[in-house]
């Protein structure tokens, strides 16, 4: 009965659909993930910046580039 019904054409399109969408769900949140990390260092750069912090401190605590945090 299993093979009956995966070997069914409409079913297996389903099952591709399905997994597409899995796919971009998971994509979706990955890069939602990484977009509130990358928001969230510079934030944080901006904060170092108004405290007080060299460039070169900041770079160093943030892994951000000179001229992002020199455009500050």
């Amino acid at each position: 009965m299993y093979q009956q019904i995966t070997a069914d054409p409409e079913f297996r399109e389903l099952e591709r659909m399905r997994e597409t969408a899995r796919h971009n769900e998971a994509s979706a949140l990955r890069y939602a993930r990484d977009e509130g990390k990358a928001e969230g260092i510079i934030e944080i750069a901006r904060k170092m910046k108004l405290m007080g912090f060299s460039n070169e401190q900041i770079q160093t605590a943030t892994g951000l580039p000179a001229e992002t945090i020199k455009g500050m």
